[in-house]
């Protein structure tokens, strides 16, 4: 791991008093990912070396096309 933030910052959170999760996602990271998990009363930002992600164009017949 090479950070983990905990938002907003002011209210000095713990990770249980972030309540439900409403967002979960890997994110591709200058220096590896960023794992964002959003939640009811802030959210938890884990940036980390060790795993790296990567966008990749997927063929979805479906998609609209201005998109």
């Amino acid at each position: 791991m090479r950070s983990l933030t905990i938002e907003p910052a002011d209210r000095e959170l713990d990770v249980v008093q972030l309540q439900d999760v409403m967002l979960d996602e890997v994110l591709p990271h200058e220096q590896g990912c960023r794992h964002e998990i959003a939640c009811l009363a802030g959210r938890m930002i884990v940036t980390s070396q060790d795993l790296t992600a990567t966008w990749q164009y997927a063929d979805c017949p479906e998609r609209e096309a201005n998109r």
